[in-house]
């Protein structure tokens, strides 16, 4: 779970991912059931928790991944693709491919799925 950029990653990459996400994150906390709280940052990773939890979950968002775990233990893992060309998805078939509108379209996708794991998750944990 490296957070350094591979070398071919622009640096303006990293603080567009995370102003994305700490836009996105302060437009939807109240739909989280557990209040993310950012606990960490560096200029390569966010870290929160999400309060309230128990036990307590934490995410930590970097260049190549958005993931959560909980006492050491990964519960979730999203690999971020780096490039708004489209990618594949084998949950909805081998082949699909979707391109969006920006890279902030294409992020705030997975920042939505990581919104609606955790809130399965913690339905019956909180």
């Amino acid at each position: 779970m490296d957070d350094q950029p591979p070398n071919h990653v622009k640096a303006s990459y990293v603080p567009r991912l995370q102003q994305c996400f700490l836009s996105w994150l302060a437009a939807n906390t109240h739909r989280f059931i557990a209040n993310p709280v950012v606990t960490d940052r560096t200029e390569r990773m966010i870290e929160l928790s999400l309060s309230g939890s128990s036990p307590t979950i934490t995410a930590r968002l970097t260049v190549n991944q958005l993931l959560a775990e909980t006492g050491g233990t990964v519960l979730v893992c999203y690999d971020l693709p780096r490039k708004n060309t489209g990618y594949t998805c084998g949950l909805i078939s081998p082949s699909y491919t979707r391109v969006d509108n920006t890279d902030e379209d294409m992020w705030s996708r997975y920042f939505e799925r990581f919104l609606a794991w955790a809130n399965r998750q913690l339905g019956s944990r909180v």
